[in-house]
């Protein structure tokens, strides 16, 4: 979050009110307390708080284009913009830094008002183009950004992140807007582009405002608008193609390497685990005859690691085990669910593998569960509408490439229906809940001899419909 502020006088060329300039810009510190920097030409005056982001070292604002003619002050934040910077310096266009401000400006030169509808990202900017003699402010197209304007009764232009920067100039009128006064009562806000003041607009949401010295008033224009309507003239499998034709060739803003898995529910309330649901040999309590009832046991949430992060060996066991298992997130709140309505409170499934300390389980369930980070959930949460059968999935386990489970979930004793059922009239189940279903024969203890997971060891849980959980085992330290 950064903050910017400035004015333009639309008639004169007078020298600027430096001070009333910083004053406006300080007003917005809480929203940059890294740095600030300031622009002054004859009439105009931009200035910024910089909260520094990307490219700590070189993103400092007032930034300009090559010859210092256009500059910009900016908040937010342009997610495509390394592929712009590309483009626009194949186009010739020389970058002195890494920060995405600087694709404002060379985009400006290049495209003109147009350049706004490249950027994908949250943005508000104000943009002064000497040789046009034009300021130039812009918002996002959900106006993520606020942007704050007023037109003074002497050509002054004052623009600002928050209606307080503006309130620091001494010409501007305070009085009060009876119809947004009765709008934030009727609504909890005042919609766009009312503010509290009658002289005070917002630039409301994907649009843009230009005013050129000598002009009366600013021309404000709108580039973007959510539809609402459905567009039925196109089907599935065309608006599948035209989405495949828009990405092919083109990079990705983010390297996958560059991506940090978080658990599906990284804060979840509970993680509940059914802990026989296969008929096989039990690693610690061997033979068993199908229960009666789901037998259950709580996992803590930081048990729990997301897709491709370090699985960590308890220092405290020689036979830390794996165990794949099919999960599920609910989505409905319930209690006593019953089986007919239980896939309806489901939001998603994904892969879970069940980390255990085989010897600190004799000790109790609880034990051998729940050593932080020994456990993962992830890559990601496949919505319940993708898998209308989750009792047609096949489950394999791999310890470094080698298969050693395989299973369908069909071969559940305990189906997903019935363990909501059983579950919900034990506890109420809430949204973000995970439970994970069990698993099938071939978990580390019960392999000839027994093979437990060591430092360099690579597990994949894998769920057709779902995807590959992918971890590397690590000492803990």
């Amino acid at each position: 979050m950064c903050g910017i502020a400035g004015f333009f006088d639309s008639r004169e060329r007078a020298p600027v009110d430096g001070a009333l300039l910083r004053c406006m810009t300080d007003s917005l510190i809480h929203r940059g307390p890294d740095a600030s920097g300031f622009f002054e030409a004859p009439g105009v005056g931009l200035g910024h708080r910089r909260l520094s982001i990307i490219d700590l070292s070189g993103g400092q604002q007032p930034l300009f284009n090559e010859d210092g003619s256009v500059v910009v002050v900016y908040n937010g934040e342009i997610y495509n913009f390394q592929a712009l910077t590309r483009e626009l310096e194949a186009l010739g266009h020389r970058f002195s830094t890494r920060s995405d401000t600087e694709v404002i400006v060379h985009g400006w030169e290049e495209w003109g008002p147009a350049v706004v509808e490249r950027f994908r990202g949250m943005f508000a900017f104000a943009l002064w183009d000497q040789n046009q003699e034009t300021l130039f402010l812009a918002r996002d197209r959900l106006g993520i950004k606020p942007l704050y304007y007023s037109l003074l009764a002497d050509g002054t232009l004052l623009f600002g992140s928050e209606l307080k920067a503006l309130l620091q100039h001494p010409a501007l009128p305070r009085r009060l807007d009876p119809q947004a006064v009765e709008d934030y009562f009727a609504f909890g806000y005042i919609p766009d582009p009312k503010t509290i003041y009658r002289d005070v607009c917002k630039l409301a949401p994907g649009h843009l405002l230009t005013l050129r010295r000598g002009e009366e008033r600013p021309r404000i224009r709108q580039y973007w608008d959510l539809v609402f309507e459905p567009d039925h003239s196109i089907g599935e499998a065309d608006a599948m193609a035209e989405i495949e034709a828009w990405t092919a060739g083109r990079e990705a803003d983010i390297a996958l390497a560059d991506v940090t898995y978080l658990p599906v529910i990284p804060d979840a309330r509970k993680v509940l685990c059914i802990s026989i649901n296969y008929l096989k040999t039990h690693p610690v309590d061997g033979e068993v005859k199908r229960p009666d009832f789901p037998t259950c046991f709580i996992k803590a949430p930081d048990a729990l690691i997301g897709h491709e992060e370090a699985l960590i060996k308890p220092k405290a066991t020689e036979c830390y085990d794996y165990e794949g298992e099919l999960a599920f997130v609910i989505g409905r709140a319930g209690r006593h669910i019953r089986p007919e309505d239980a896939l309806g409170h489901i939001a998603g499934y994904t892969c879970l593998n069940d980390g255990s300390a085989r010897d600190w389980q004799k000790h109790s369930v609880t034990a051998g569960k729940n050593f932080a980070a020994a456990s993962s959930c992830g890559p990601w949460m496949v919505t319940a509408d993708e898998i209308p059968d989750p009792a047609a999935l096949t489950l394999t386990t791999r310890i470094n490439g080698a298969e050693v489970q395989r299973s369908g979930t069909d071969l559940m004793m305990f189906d997903i229906p019935t363990i909501i059922a059983y579950l919900s009239t034990i506890t109420p189940l809430g949204p973000g809940d995970i439970i994970s279903t069990g698993s099938p024969e071939g978990s580390g203890a019960k392999q000839d001899p027994p093979r437990f997971l060591g430092a360099g060891d690579v597990i994949e849980v894998e769920l057709s419909a779902i995807g590959c959980l992918r971890n590397t085992v690590a000492d803990e330290e």
